[in-house]
């Protein structure tokens, strides 16, 4: 999950302190005489209900968050939301790995893939495709391109990072998440880091 920045830290002190401010007043206006049981009562309800508010700040804010996130931030330090992410994919598709060509240089593979569903672009594509990829094993990000595999498959628009690929359980829950933010992924901007491929800028 994104670290809190210090203006989100300071915002989620302040929420937090004013609900306990809250509560303690409420709480030191009532008075503990015997014909207050029914305040009393209602101080007994209040507290629990203000700390459960508390935790729910911090969890929504938490929530919120990661419910940005897309990619995972890169070694500096830059992230993408997942509408982003999407936007940052030249193509995504599922289907199955047919050849694997692993290029002597520049940590290339070329990867054919039998299409057996088009996402981006939707519902349009050839039924195979062969792309020269980053090689994962050489970014160390992943285990190699292999015959036979089935995955959901993300091209970036910057050639120069590896594609991000999920099976088995995973395929099915990226493939409904995508499909849901596509459309606001459509009319989302990649930003210039995740486009331009680094030194051609």
């Amino acid at each position: 999950m994104t670290e809190l920045t210090d203006a989100e830290r300071d915002n989620l002190r302040q929420a937090l302190a004013l609900i306990g401010e809250e509560a303690h007043r409420d709480v030191r206006m009532v008075p503990d005489t015997p014909s207050s049981s029914g305040s009393r009562a209602r101080r007994r309800i209040l507290v629990p209900l203000v700390a459960a508010a508390a935790l729910t700040v911090g969890i929504s804010l938490a929530v919120g968050l990661s419910g940005n996130e897309g990619a995972p931030e890169d070694a500096t330090g830059q992230g993408q939301s997942r509408f982003e992410a999407i936007a940052c994919a030249s193509q995504i598709a599922i289907g199955d790995v047919t050849a694997v060509d692993r290029q002597s240089v520049n940590g290339r593979v070329r990867v054919t893939f039998k299409v057996q569903e088009w996402i981006k672009p939707a519902q349009s594509g050839p039924k195979a495709v062969t792309w020269d990829l980053v090689d994962p094993t050489q970014a160390k990000v992943r285990e190699p391109w292999a015959v036979g595999q089935h995955v959901l498959v993300s091209v970036p628009v910057r050639t120069d990072l590896p594609a991000d690929t999920w099976s088995g359980a995973s395929l099915d829950e990226q493939r409904t998440a995508i499909v849901r933010d596509l459309p606001r992924a459509d009319r989302t901007q990649c930003p210039p880091y995740w486009s331009t491929p680094r030194g051609a800028d």
